[in-house]
């Protein structure tokens, strides 16, 4: 099991590994998560049933569901957008009786102004968890590889803080996301792995 936070990466498993931090507890609460974790940003969460240690600790944050993909066109470019900073990949909530796959062809659409794409394979599922106000959310990520026909204009939805959106080389799409949040260089890297 693995959960985001910002730029940190947070394993449950059964042993410890050998590059980042390691901690050794069952019950974690988000404070004590953090605290232990410091300034790392690989932590290990080492337990003997990763799955239920997990289950506990996502009872703590109000779950939200998401769902977003990587594009790419007929030149074999990728679409990615520039929001708060950082190079990102459009996704967003999932509406009432909206199916995981519907929702990410309609955030893709809204966040880029690109119509006529399919999907062609599930990608993953990613997990992370911020602050909303004074609660804390889980928000958990179905991600879709998509094609489209040719590489048509995309248009940044600016009032969800997108400032631009552009078709990048693989090359490009990779040092991207070497800069964003770890869950995007994740998501990324298995979109080019297959």
């Amino acid at each position: 099991m693995r959960v985001y936070f910002r730029d940190k990466v947070i394993n449950f498993l059964q042993n410890p590994q050998p590059a980042g931090l390691n901690c050794f507890s069952e019950e974690l609460d988000v404070a004590s998560l953090l605290e232990l974790a410091g300034d790392a940003r690989d932590v290990t969460v080492v337990v003997p049933d990763p799955e239920e240690t997990f289950r506990r600790f996502a009872t703590q944050f109000v779950q939200v569901e998401a769902a977003g993909g990587v594009v790419r066109g007929s030149s074999g470019r990728v679409l990615m957008i520039f929001r708060r900073g950082l190079w990102d990949l459009p996704k967003g909530h999932r509406e009432q009786g909206e199916t995981m796959a519907g929702c990410a062809l309609r955030e893709v659409e809204e966040e880029c102004g690109v119509s006529g794409m399919a999907i062609e394979r599930e990608l993953c599922v990613t997990s992370h968890f911020y602050r909303a106000g004074r609660q804390w959310e889980m928000k958990r990520t179905a991600w879709y590889a998509m094609a489209v026909e040719g590489d048509p204009a995309p248009h940044p939805q600016h009032e969800e803080g997108i400032s631009r959106a552009r078709w990048m080389t693989p090359a490009e799409c990779i040092a991207a996301s070497m800069g964003s949040y770890a869950t995007i260089r994740d998501v990324v890297g298995e979109y080019f792995a297959r």
